[in-house]
């Protein structure tokens, strides 16, 4: 099944490369064939990658997030869910080139099988764990969500600056749309990330006394910390715009250093072995 289940992720892979390329014909204007077969194509990647993660979960018997690869993985199915959400609600499909690459990105540690555990550690297996776990996929769905919209906000900003009317323009939403689904997406991910904090606290305590010297913990709070800032940014002092995406930006930066990194390094518990 292990075989199976790479097998599955890789062709998923290559869907969301293809699904992304199709979003970019509809962006540029070109083949429109392709364009047509963008959503559909999104929606046939999203199905086979829940198929691939279940089938990796019944293996495992307990969530299929065993190594940062795994997680991501769970993030990118998160985010192409999100955004096939918002297209369907919005019913414009110019920010799908964007989203559907970084899905890809994220995709791809987990599709080349990098750091999978074929015998997770029996600590993963707790119920407590696997609440900690979705909150922190979906407070990580959530900022990845507010980083694109940051990106793109920025990209419009500096074209309006400069007086550039081109594609991009025409192409994108308003500055408006955009910075509200950025805050909005930042809100939630800080939220959940908090929520993420508390049951990893009431799980882990009982564990691993030391927890928090863990370079995870740390920097999970510091990220907590960077996008509670942008919140407090825009809402409280009323400098939204570049500062507040720069910020949010940051968080979701010190996001994936968080991910990638401290379960490398030795003396932290989420190396889980």
């Amino acid at each position: 099944m292990e075989a199976l289940v790479s097998l599955i992720l890789l062709l998923v892979l290559g869907m969301y490369a293809l699904t992304a390329a199709s979003y970019a014909a509809v962006f540029w204007g070109r083949a429109p064939g392709l364009g047509r077969a963008a959503q559909p194509l999104l929606m046939a990647a999203i199905l086979l990658h829940a198929n691939a993660l279940m089938l990796r979960a019944t293996k495992l018997g307990m969530l299929p997030i065993t190594s940062a690869g795994e997680a991501l993985g769970m993030v990118a199915l998160c985010l192409a869910i999100c955004y096939f959400w918002i297209e369907i609600r919005r019913g414009t499909p110019m920010i799908g080139m964007f989203v559907v690459a970084v899905v890809a990105l994220l995709m791809l540690p987990g599709a080349l099988g990098f750091g999978t555990e074929p015998h997770p550690s029996a600590v993963l297996r707790s119920p407590l764990f696997a609440m900690h776990t979705l909150a922190a996929i979906a407070s990580y769905c959530a900022l990845a969500l507010a980083a694109v919209y940051g990106v793109l906000f920025l990209l419009l900003y500096h074209e309006l600056k400069l007086g550039r009317f081109s594609l991009v323009y025409h192409r994108l939403p308003s500055l408006d749309e955009l910075s509200r689904t950025m805050i909005r997406s930042t809100a939630a991910g800080f939220t959940l990330l908090g929520i993420t904090i508390i049951l990893g606290i009431v799980w882990i305590s009982h564990v691993f006394p030391g927890y928090y010297a863990d370079p995870k913990v740390i920097l999970t709070v510091l990220v907590w910390l960077v996008s509670g800032s942008a919140l407090f940014v825009h809402y409280r002092l009323h400098r939204g715009g570049t500062l507040t995406v720069y910020l949010s930006l940051a968080g979701f930066g010190l996001l994936l250093i968080s991910t990638l990194i401290p379960g490398h390094l030795a003396g932290s518990f989420h190396q889980f072995r």
